[in-house]
């Protein structure tokens, strides 16, 4: 196995739609050395990635929702073409005594019915396992591990992936109590990502209508590692490969003060117990009179729509504009389905981003006249 840890792969990283610029920058401040790349709609395609960083970007990339590993490529145009060549991979390197769920995407081909793709695929993984049967001791061993293909077929190409991932990253598994509307781990992430070359200006990070925590929570954690099972954990391609929570670059929001608050108790005894870190406290955000000085507000407002508020969406957005430009942070980022602008402040905006469904835009305000 020690010709699979030194043996490279292309991978793609999947995210959200709307925010692969931003991944682009996490990736480029976590991982410098990493270079050969393309931004595509919907992710980052890497090429010549060898397994130990494959591991480092799935515990690392906080704004992706995704890592597929791109392990054969081939033209096919009919399928019992399609079914002797997969029936002749290697499969037993991949996974191991199970057929995992196979997602397939084929455009512009001569291959279009998805459903005989797929038992194409699936009879000649059986055929494969039938034919190159391993022992007892190791089939129990990765039996009941359930992995998944991704399958893209265009112009009679097709690319067959591996998924590391399993269950989407933004399921970090270290928060977990939710609430009706949540913000999405991964454009939280994003929101940092978004904000980080600008907070040598910063010393506090207050978050109001804080729902459970999320936002928060993905600010104080951009630098940890994500600490979860991933789904490469039981493929054979890694098992060799000694596991450690590899360390990222250096914190520089630790020293950060944060304060998050809500006025829904059951959200407020949620985030309560999901964040460990900074202030968390019961407060209308309308009722706050001043800030402390060089703070950053991150908010993620109600859209009127999976959870109401009591106005129309022009007065709700006038009133939340006017009492942020009287509180006059330092700098404020906003996610919402309608922009926000603020007089004497620079703006930057990044969208559409699909959030939930609701197509959201991304604002990040900037005082002028602040110190650069």
């Amino acid at each position: 196995m020690k010709e699979q840890e030194n043996k490279l792969y292309d991978i793609f990283l999947v995210t959200q739609l709307g925010i692969e610029s931003i991944a682009e920058k996490e990736l480029r401040l976590k991982f410098p050395h990493l270079t050969d790349y393309e931004v595509c709609t919907g992710g980052i395609l890497l090429y010549s990635i060898n397994l130990s960083n494959c591991v480092s970007l799935q515990h690392q990339m906080r704004t992706t929702t995704r890592i597929l590993l791109r392990f054969y490529e081939t033209k096919v145009r009919d399928l019992p073409k399609l079914y002797n060549k997969c029936k002749k991979l290697p499969w037993n390197q991949y996974f191991i005594g199970s057929i995992p769920k196979i997602n397939i995407k084929s455009k512009s081909s001569r291959l279009f019915d998805d459903r005989k793709i797929e038992s194409a695929i699936s009879g000649a993984i059986r055929e494969y396992q039938e034919a190159n049967a391993v022992k007892k001791k190791v089939l129990e061993t990765y039996k009941d591990h359930k992995c998944e293909l991704y399958i893209r077929i265009e112009n009679d190409h097709a690319t067959f992936s591996l998924d590391l991932t399993g269950q989407r990253m933004d399921l970090r598994s270290d928060k977990p109590f939710s609430d009706k509307a949540p913000l999405r781990s991964t454009i939280a992430a994003a929101m940092t990502c978004a904000c980080i070359d600008k907070l040598e200006a910063i010393r506090n990070i207050y978050c109001p209508m804080a729902g459970t925590g999320t936002l928060t929570k993905e600010f104080q954690n951009f630098y940890r590692p994500i600490k979860r099972k991933f789904s490469y954990m039981k493929s054979p391609l890694f098992e060799t490969l000694s596991f450690k929570y590899l360390e990222g670059p250096e914190d520089t929001l630790s020293n950060l003060s944060f304060s998050s608050s809500d006025l829904d108790q059951a959200s407020l005894e949620a985030m309560s117990k999901n964040l460990i870190e900074g202030k968390v406290h019961k407060e209308d955000f309308y009722n706050v009179k001043d800030l402390q000085e060089k703070t950053l507000i991150i908010v993620n407002p109600p859209y009127n729509k999976r959870v109401k508020y009591d106005s129309s969406p022009q007065n709700f957005i006038k009133r939340f504009s006017e009492h942020l430009q009287t509180l006059s942070p330092e700098i404020a980022c906003i996610i919402h389905p309608h922009r926000f602008k603020l007089k004497g402040y620079e703006q930057q905006v990044i969208g559409p981003i699909n959030n939930g469904g609701i197509k959201t835009y991304l604002s990040i305000l900037s005082k002028q006249n602040r110190q650069r």
